[in-house]
Formats: structure tokens, C-alpha cells, sequence
């Protein structure tokens, strides 16, 4: 939207902007038409030199939503409005005509000089947004940089030492083992960071919440099972439709389910539940840890902050990414009674 109506130049863009064209031609045809139904006596003469600076308004506004040509043609659209008006009442008060005259030569200076202020002020802010890009950019490369260092020093260490001749058999399956393990790792690293670089591509349908949630249930089972976790979902029936992607949905959900199910303890429980609240959907899932550090609880959402030991701190990332593509909601708070609970917010409504 900023780039619809920030960089329009020319007479074309004023019609791509609805909104912008009404905030210049309602005022603009209205003052024009006071200024024509009120008489033009000296007891009126204060209204028409009200009524005459209020043309700035459109004027100004013109040129704040489309730049100096917008200013502009703004300011050649007033003129040739109240122009006639100024030629028919010219021997009636010449005083205040010329001061007429005056102020649309105002309206052309003032529609260029603020067009020209707003472009600058556009550069300038796009030039703050990319030097912001380039600042993320440079986060990513350098956490990145820092999480393959892990895994690289490890395989490298594991094939030092099996270049140094035949070990035995069991440190050689260790080794071994090192480098498929540390590698795996790698794999799974640079496989998130596509994931998370890409912009996420939703294809939409009526989703049915609850079964999502059973089937990133189930993905996630294997993975509580070797420490005892238990996994228990309250969906009651009921819960409306929302216009989704189930297999972008589900993904998020799965990062917060691994997530819950890491930051339990052995033997625990982690909680989902399904509610509707208003026009919107709620999943909330809550684990029984140890609740939020509070060195990191500002920035879970940020790449690469993790508080698992193998952690890629880009899953939490992720699953924003996509609750944010489809409009809803999602943050992290300490639940009663402990642990953290997740609540991802999507807005209700069938595809």
C-alpha cells in the first residue's frame, strides 16, 4: 500500500489509489462550491478567504500521497476551479481578487515544495528499510555461520582422528557415528533456513482445525514416547472452519508440539486444546517445564536463539512466519501452575 500511493507519479496512479482520490476531490469540489453559492459582499469576505485557504488541503494531501506531480497537478486543478470564480467577481472587490491571484500562484509553490519534501522523505525511509534488510541479512549470516561451526568441527575432529590409522572397532562406530549424526544436523539446519528465508506460499482451503491438530498429534507421538511423554488434545466438536493451508498449519503446529514435548520433563505431559473464541480460533499448547528464560524470553521469535541444547532456534521463527501469513496470531507466556504455554490465533471464516 505505502508503495501504491509513495512512488505514483503521474496522472494514472491518482486512480489506483481510491481512498487518496476521495481525500482530494471531496474537499476540492466542495470549497469550490461554497465559494460559488456564497455572495461575494463584503460582509461575506471573511468565508471566501477562509474557504480560499482551504484549498491547500487537497492541495497539500496531493502532494503528500503522490509527489510533486501530484502537488502539481493538484494545484492546476484548484486554479482552474477558482479561477472563473476570481474573473467573475473581479470589479466587485479588486482588493481581494488580486489577493486571489496571489494565492494560486501559493497553491502551485506550496503543491511542488511539499511534493518535493514527501519524495525526499520516501527515499530517505527507503533507504532506512533497506539499510534494516541488510542489518537482518547480516543477523542470518552471521547466526548461520555460527550454527554450522558446531557440527563442522565435530565431523572434522571424528575424521582427524580416523586418518590417523586404524582404531578399534568401537571408537571407529563412534566416529563414524559422529560424523552421520553431526551431518544429519547440517542437513536439518540448512533444510529450516530455506524454510524460513522462503516466504511462505499458502494454499488455502476450508480447514478443519481439529483434525490438524490430530494429525501433528500423531507426527510428534514418536517423538514423546522414548521419554515417557504424554500428549492429550481437548478439541470438542463444534469448532468453525477457518480458511487455511492444513499442511503449512500443521507444520507450525508440529514446531510447537517437538517444542513442548523437548522442554517437558520425563514422565510429563503436554496439553493441547482447541477453543473458539469470538470470530477466531485458538490452539493453545502447553508443556510441563520450566517456563520462559528470562534471558531470552524478548527474543524466541528471532532466528537461531534457542534454549535446546542442538536446538536450530529456527522453528519457533518458522511457525510465526506462517501463523503471520495467514493473518492470525501467535505468542509464548508462562502458564499457571508452570511451564509455557504456545496460543496460535487464526481468524475464523471458511475459504
Amino acid at each position: 500500500m505505502r508503495k501504491t500511493l509513495g512512488s505514483a507519479f503521474g496522472p494514472a496512479r491518482l486512480w489506483l489509489a481510491p481512498p487518496g482520490l476521495w481525500l482530494v476531490t471531496v474537499p476540492l469540489v466542495a470549497i469550490t462550491l461554497l465559494h460559488y453559492v456564497t455572495p461575494a459582499t463584503h460582509h461575506m469576505h471573511i468565508l471566501h478567504g477562509v474557504l480560499r485557504r482551504l484549498y491547500y488541503v487537497p492541495v497539500v494531501s496531493a502532494a503528500l500521497l503522490w509527489g510533486v506531480r501530484g502537488g502539481l497537478a493538484a494545484a492546476v486543478v484548484t486554479i482552474a476551479l477558482y479561477a472563473p470564480h476570481v474573473v467573475q467577481r473581479w470589479d466587485e472587490i479588486p482588493t481581494q481578487t488580486w489577493d486571489a491571484v496571489f494565492e494560486m500562484a501559493m497553491y502551485a509553490a506550496v503543491g511542488g515544495l511539499t511534493g518535493s519534501l514527501s519524495a525526499s522523505l520516501r527515499r530517505q525511509q527507503d533507504a532506512l528499510l533497506r539499510t534494516d534488510q541488510l542489518k537482518s541479512l547480516g543477523t542470518l549470516a552471521s547466526g548461520m555461520a555460527h550454527e554450522v561451526r558446531n557440527p563442522l568441527a565435530s565431523i572434522a575432529g571424528a575424521a582427524a582422528q580416523l586418518r590417523k590409522g586404524n582404531p578399534p572397532e568401537a571408537t571407529r562406530d563412534e566416529l563414524l557415528g559422529i560424523v552421520a549424526r553431526e551431518s544429519a544436523r547440517l542437513d536439518d539446519l540448512v533444510r529450516e533456513f530455506l524454510e524460513y528465508a522462503r516466504p511462505p506460499k499458502l494454499v488455502r482451503t476450508a480447514c478443519d482445525v481439529p483434525a490438524v491438530v490430530a494429525e501433528a498429534v500423531a507426527l510428534v507421538t514418536h517423538s514423546a514416547a522414548p521419554r515417557s511423554v504424554t500428549v492429550r488434545v481437548d478439541a470438542p466438536p463444534g469448532a468453525p472452519s477457518v480458511s487455511a493451508d492444513p499442511t503449512r498449519l500443521k507444520q507450525a503446529l508440529l514446531n510447537l508440539l517437538l517444542n513442548a514435548v523437548q522442554a517437558s520433563p520425563a514422565g510429563g505431559e503436554v496439553r493441547v486444546s482447541v477453543a473458539v473464541r469470538g470470530r477466531s480460533v485458538r490452539v493453545t499448547v502447553r508443556d510441563a517445564g520450566p517456563g520462559l528464560p528470562a534471558e531470552v524470553r524478548g527474543r524466541l521469535f528471532e532466528p537461531f536463539v534457542t534454549t535446546r541444547e542442538g536446538g536450530t532456534g529456527l522453528g519457533l521463527p518458522m511457525a510465526k512466519r506462517i501463523v503471520a501469513a495467514h493473518g492470525g496470531s501467535l505468542e509464548l507466556a508462562d502458564a499457571e501452575g508452570g511451564g509455557t504455554e504456545a496460543r496460535l490465533d487464526l481468524p475464523g471464516g471458511a475459504a
